[in-house]
């Protein structure tokens, strides 16, 4: 009689410890792979839009868009990267970060306001109904958004980055981009 409290107790600790693992949430470092086609980068990007994940990463065969930043020794320069993601058929978007007149450096934080000449901003082009048209999201002037330079190797032409920001439609709908990672070779312009 003794054994038979002791071993369903027992069996009901593991279950609430296999349970307790396998539903915990990871963060977005434990979602990036750990495996490289180059040790300098993944060739990767990836964030999630409103709880949306979307990712464009070299190791699943999936990379589609550009990295470029044309460094100027007499005035500043631009850095632009844009990301393609594609769903079925006519569902999925564009993303696109650019820092313009900038001087980028490593552990630098430039803040998102609203597109233009001068200034850093990430746009959204997402079509989620083939009936619909893309709808447009951006960030703006005064609302949280940043990009945080994490590694610039000009001599291997290599940059990654942390952002998050909320984006606006025309209507004025706000959506929320958060676990933005970008680790990436640019090309000059």
């Amino acid at each position: 009689m003794k054994h038979l409290g002791t071993h369903p107790f027992r069996l009901f600790a593991v279950m609430i410890i296999v349970l307790v693992v396998f539903s915990c949430r990871r963060t977005v470092y434990d979602r990036r792979p750990n495996t490289s086609n180059s040790p300098e980068s993944r060739e990767y990007f990836g964030f999630v839009l409103n709880g949306r994940h979307f990712v464009s990463e070299e190791r699943i065969g999936n990379v589609s868009g550009e990295c470029t930043y044309a460094a100027s020794y007499d005035s500043a320069s631009t850095f632009r990267i844009q990301s393609n993601h594609s769903a079925t058929s006519c569902i999925g978007g564009t993303i696109e970060i650019i820092l313009d007149s900038i001087d980028i450096k490593e552990n630098n934080t430039y803040a998102f306001g609203t597109p233009g000449s001068k200034k850093n901003s990430l746009t959204c082009y997402f079509t989620n109904d083939c009936s619909k048209p893309a709808l447009y999201l951006t960030t703006r002037d005064n609302n949280f958004g940043f990009v945080k330079i994490k590694k610039y190797r000009p001599d291997i032409k290599v940059i990654s980055g942390v952002f998050s920001c909320i984006v606006i439609s025309d209507d004025g709908t706000s959506y929320q981009i958060a676990d933005g990672y970008f680790d990436r070779h640019y090309s000059p312009f």
